[in-house]
C-alpha cells in the first residue's frame, strides 16, 4: 500500500512540475485569414509554459477538432477523454478558457456532450471562441484525483486547410455580386447574382471559359478547385411598346 501511495505521490509531483503556472508564454499568432466555413483541424494539448511542447496530459484531447469561422469569428469544438498517468486515470472537468493570454479573464466552455463515470458526468465535446488568427486557446481545468487545476494550451493546426479562389469579372453594362476574388474553403458553396444595367440583358455567362447560358444566378457547389466566372451583356432591342407615346 505504501509503495502504491509513493507512486501516486510521484506522479502528482511530476504533474505539478509539468503544469507549472506560467507568467510569460511567448505566444505567436498565425498569419492566415480564413474565410467563413467549417474546418476539421488537428488539435493538440501543449504546455501553458511553452506552447511548442506537448503537455503530459496530451492524451486527454482527441486528435481532431472542428473550427467554425462565422463572419471572421473563430469557434473551436474539441473532445476530451480520460487520461492515464501511470497507475492513475484522470478525467477533466470544470474546463475554462482564457479570453487571450494567461492574464486575461476565464470563462466556462460550452459543454455539448458528456460521459458518465462512477455517477459523475464529465465533459466530452466542448466549445469555445478563439481569438481572431490565434494559434489556439489557453485553458484551465480540474482533473479528477488531482489536487490542483492545471493550465494548458489547445493548439490548432491550420496548415493543411485547403482554400480556393473564385474570380468574378464584371463585363460592361452590368454587375456581378460578389465581384473580384473570393477566397473559398474546400467544400464550401458560393452563389453569384448577375444583374444587367437598365436597357441591357444578359448575353452569356462563362464559367472557366465555358458558356453556361444567359443565367442571372450561378452557384459553385462544394468547391474543390479555383474557378472563374465572366458575364457579357447586349443592349435590349426597342419594341413598339417601348416607343409608345413618342
Amino acid at each position: 500500500m505504501k509503495t502504491l501511495f509513493k507512486k501516486q505521490l510521484s506522479v502528482i509531483l511530476t504533474l505539478l512540475m509539468v503544469f507549472s503556472f506560467a507568467f510569460s508564454t511567448g505566444i505567436s499568432y498565425a498569419d492566415q485569414t480564413l474565410p467563413d466555413g467549417t474546418y476539421n483541424v488537428p488539435v493538440s494539448l501543449m504546455k501553458a509554459t511553452n506552447i511548442n511542447e506537448s503537455s503530459m496530459a496530451a492524451g486527454a484531447l482527441a486528435e481532431m477538432g472542428e473550427l467554425k469561422v462565422i463572419e471572421g469569428q473563430w469557434h473551436l469544438t474539441v473532445e476530451f477523454k480520460p487520461m492515464s498517468f501511470g497507475l492513475l486515470t484522470g478525467r477533466a472537468y470544470d474546463i475554462k478558457y482564457y479570453e487571450d493570454d494567461l492574464e486575461s479573464e476565464l470563462h466556462p466552455v460550452e459543454v455539448y456532450t458528456t460521459y458518465e463515470h462512477n455517477g459523475y458526468d464529465y465533459p466530452a465535446k466542448v466549445g469555445m471562441p478563439v481569438n481572431y488568427n490565434n494559434e489556439g486557446v489557453f485553458i484551465k481545468m480540474s482533473v479528477s484525483g488531482m489536487p490542483f487545476s492545471p493550465k494548458a494550451f489547445i493548439k490548432i493546426d491550420t496548415s493543411n486547410i485547403v482554400l480556393h479562389t473564385i474570380t468574378a469579372s464584371a463585363g460592361e453594362n452590368g454587375s456581378i455580386y460578389p465581384e473580384g476574388d473570393t477566397i473559398v474553403a474546400d467544400g464550401e458553396t458560393v452563389n453569384y447574382d448577375i444583374v444587367p444595367n437598365s436597357g441591357y440583358h444578359i448575353k452569356d455567362v462563362l464559367v472557366d471559359d465555358v458558356s453556361v447560358g444567359a443565367v442571372a444566378e450561378y452557384s459553385f457547389d462544394s468547391v474543390t478547385a479555383d474557378h472563374t466566372i465572366l458575364h457579357h451583356y447586349r443592349q435590349r432591342r426597342r419594341t413598339w411598346h417601348d416607343c409608345a407615346g413618342w
